[in-house]
């Protein structure tokens, strides 16, 4: 910590750990509280970590999902609902057991070698994804199902820290219909569209001129967008207000308007 420190006080916590000072008499423990020497420098007798995954930084292995041994970059799945629109979250991941993910290594002969990533296509994280969407989940793993669902896993390497996505649409035809009131919106000007964080989904764009239904505007990060409003259900995706809206600005000098063809 500098010599600046020297001789203070530091709390260290390493969850899941054991820590050991070198002062007389000292325990281990999960956070203990060290004193600093001259050098501004924590010693410790012992330190026993938690489990970590150990991983080759220089490593040039990819993750890549497969349906089947086909490459895939998505899943689109259907599943059923029983009564009163009931779910269970084990049906979506049984609907998802043909995709795996698997590490990809080239060897120095132009080799690859495959290996199979532990899934990460659980029952808890399907909860955990419901949940984040405001969606209940009871403690039987059931829960009111809409007509479509996004969800989205993310498998990791074994020895690296290459990592894929599989984004997954889940379809329920016989799900609960919800529609929200939303607004007709013109595009004046080339939009993409964004999720819920503000990063890019996709290539898609909308055209300008054209007319989108959205809700309300809202704010991600600062800025503010239009959510969009597909088949009368609110979407993941987002549209720069901007680019409805334009930005307010104040003339300062007399101007005639111009059709956009001239």
């Amino acid at each position: 910590m500098g010599s600046q420190n020297a001789g203070k006080k530091l709390t260290v916590s390493l969850k899941g750990g054991l820590l050991t000072t070198t002062d007389a008499n000292a325990k281990d423990a999960e956070s203990v509280i060290v004193t600093l020497d001259k050098n501004g420098v924590a010693n410790f007798a012992e330190v026993q970590t938690p489990n970590f995954k150990a991983v080759n930084p220089f490593s040039t292995s990819t993750v890549a999902w497969y349906q089947n041994n086909n490459a895939v970059t998505s899943a689109n799945v259907t599943v059923n609902a029983g009564n009163n629109n009931l779910v269970n979250v084990s049906q979506i991941v049984a609907t998802l057991n043909g995709y795996t993910a698997h590490e990809l290594t080239r060897g120095d002969n132009g080799q690859v070698t495959s290996n199979t990533v532990t899934s990460p296509i659980t029952a808890a994280a399907v909860t955990d994804q419901l949940k984040a969407q405001n969606i209940a989940v009871d403690g039987a793993g059931y829960f009111t199902a809409p007509t479509s669902l996004s969800l989205k896993f993310t498998a990791t390497a074994n020895n690296s820290n290459a990592s894929a996505e599989l984004p997954v649409t889940v379809s329920i035809p016989n799900g609960k219909q919800e529609t929200v009131e939303s607004i007709s919106k013109h595009v004046m000007h080339n939009a993409y569209y964004y999720d819920k964080d503000a990063k890019r989904v996709g290539t898609d764009s909308v055209q300008r001129y054209a007319s989108v239904s959205v809700l309300p505007n809202t704010t991600i990060k600062g800025k503010a967008y239009y959510q969009v409003v597909e088949n009368g259900k609110a979407v993941d995706k987002y549209i720069n207000a901007a680019n409805i809206d334009g930005t307010k600005r104040t003339l300062k000098h007399n101007t005639y308007v111009y059709a956009t063809s001239k």
